[in-house]
């Protein structure tokens, strides 16, 4: 198994992990983390339904606000996505000669973001920061094999930390792709910074068409900031330019010169920007970006591109994460 994990302690809380092993939790109970260390402290909401990320607040800037019910069910809101995310086209694939379906879930008939995204997680262990969440496939018609995902988040200095674990349990050779779908906040006087050097060209039911793109096409500077009011975004971007500790970063700047970033590790080499300026907070007046990170682009399980695969009883790691940044 890939125990994406820490010391895990069974804790008296709203959702429980008993001494008799992990149980299912009510997918759409808010687990709340927290963590400080007396000059700084962060807060996390996460729900078992989809191992969602539905809250994020670092010292009292509210990254991630509270959603709403529409935020998750019609817009994917803080999933995560496996064992396929953004969009298969058609809903069907095949290995070894024999097609897989899948159910269609856009206004084109492609199955989007995969199969956990309405799945409840077995909460596995969890501290007051930290929570460790699993489910196993298997019962598919899309992908009938046993194949286990584990999402840890953990808070702490850095901000927040998620580990994606992928383990294969069948008794053959599988593939397989990850990816999360979390929303951050912003207004018209946001920036954003996006570590990009090519974006993919998609037709007009969004799959890609495998040409890349220079990023100024969707009216994005790579590696540059520009103002969030004048882009609309549903793009996957690629060629991901990485700093010296290997993550690629995707800056949001706030009014006040403070911000937020997401960084992926160098096994999530794409990243899906989607803006939603009516996105469905709890609160209304701000406006919602897709901020995405993906081991592989749509389509990859019928192109095969980037697609990981695992060996029987083989394991699999990929790390996301959101930290807040100071004014300069």
């Amino acid at each position: 198994m890939p125990h994406v994990s820490q010391a895990w302690h069974t804790i008296a809380c709203t959702s429980t992990v008993t001494q008799n092993g992990p149980v299912p939790m009510p997918g759409s109970a808010p687990i709340v983390l927290t963590w400080s260390d007396g000059t700084h402290a962060s807060e996390a909401v996460v729900r078992s339904l989809g191992a969602s990320l539905n809250g994020l607040t670092i010292d009292g800037r509210a990254i991630i606000p509270a959603d709403t019910e529409a935020a998750r069910e019609r817009w994917f809101g803080g999933f995560t996505l496996a064992p396929w995310p953004n969009r298969l086209r058609g809903a069907h694939w095949s290995l070894d000669g024999i097609e897989y379906r899948a159910q269609a879930n856009d206004d084109h008939g492609h199955a989007l973001h995969g199969l956990v995204h309405h799945r409840d997680f077995d909460v596995a262990g969890f501290t007051t920061s930290s929570i460790l969440m699993a489910h196993t496939l298997g019962a598919d018609a899309a992908y009938p094999w046993p194949l286990r995902i584990e999402v840890s988040y953990a808070l702490g200095p850095n901000g927040l930390t998620c580990t994606i674990g992928a383990t294969n349990l069948a008794d053959r050779r599988l593939p397989v792709a990850v990816g999360v779908h979390p929303y951050l906040a912003y207004d018209d006087a946001c920036t954003i910074t996006v570590p990009a050097k090519a974006v993919c060209d998609n037709d007009a039911t969004l799959i890609p068409t495998g040409a890349l793109l220079s990023p100024d096409t969707v009216d994005v500077v790579p590696s540059a900031p520009v103002r969030m009011a004048d882009l609309s975004l549903d793009h996957c971007f690629t060629q991901l330019t990485r700093e010296g500790d290997g993550l690629a970063r995707t800056r949001i700047t706030y009014g006040d010169g403070s911000g937020a970033e997401v960084w992926q590790d160098a096994a999530m080499p794409y990243l899906q920007l989607f803006t939603k300026r009516d996105f469905p907070w709890a609160a209304p007046g701000l406006h919602g970006i897709g901020i995405e990170p993906q081991t592989a682009p749509a389509n990859a399980l019928q192109t095969g591109t980037d697609l990981h695969w695992l060996e029987p009883s083989e394991s699999w790691t990929v790390r996301w994460g959101i930290r807040r940044t100071a004014a300069n």
